[in-house]
């Protein structure tokens, strides 16, 4: 056609303005947002395939634009993390923690070892929650009675009994001579071996 442009010098006149377009977007020091998206600022920034985004009113979740600026990211949704909670991919309101993959309330439940339990005031014993106001736990065994101390993996009451290294003795306040516990007013230890009496320990002898 006399006097217009031909088709390849048509397409060559269309790509070069693209790219003006997008230095435009890139470089310019002014800004224009629309409903909190930012069409011309010095750093852009993107959600997913060029879509531009504020992050102060904004939140960009695997490609998804979600309402709410700076928060944190469940799967494709946003969240205030001081409002809910996110458990593997799920979202939960007015919750304060997960169970595996399932959120919970820990006033009213007890999670030990991926698994919930009725009652917030209750303890972990290995897998198993326990309460501890009438129960004891050692090593991952639960002891009816509450406030006893462990012995190896048996539960006492130490008013009535004295632990050593492992292997429970009856009698309070006794001291132990190796693996056995004894009575210091009438016993003495010498060497690991308990002897009747008050007496000394010299030499390879008592």
């Amino acid at each position: 056609m006399a006097g217009g442009l031909n088709a390849p010098t048509m397409a060559m006149v269309m790509r070069l303005l693209s790219v003006s377009l997008v230095l435009l977007l890139v470089v310019s020091p002014t800004s224009t947002r629309h409903h909190g998206y930012s069409y011309f600022q010095r750093t852009p920034y993107y959600c997913g395939r060029l879509r531009f985004y504020d992050p102060s009113y904004y939140t960009c979740c695997n490609g998804a634009i979600q309402y709410g600026g700076r928060q944190q990211c469940c799967g494709y949704l946003a969240y205030d993390p001081l409002r809910s909670s996110c458990c593997n991919g799920q979202l939960a309101e007015a919750t304060s923690g997960c169970c595996g993959s399932q959120p919970y309330d820990p006033r009213f439940f007890t999670c030990c070892d991926k698994k919930l339990y009725s009652g917030g005031h209750l303890r972990c014993c290995g897998a198993k929650a326990y309460d501890p106001t009438t129960h004891s736990c050692c090593y991952g065994l639960i002891y009816g009675g509450a406030k006893q101390v462990c012995c190896g993996q048996k539960a006492f009451y130490n008013e009535f009994h004295t632990c050593c290294y492992g292997k429970l003795s009856f009698g309070r306040g006794h001291m132990c001579c190796g693996k056995r516990a004894y009575d210091p007013k009438y016993y003495t230890c010498c060497r690991n071996h308990i002897y009747f009496g008050q007496v000394f320990c010299t030499g390879g002898k008592k």
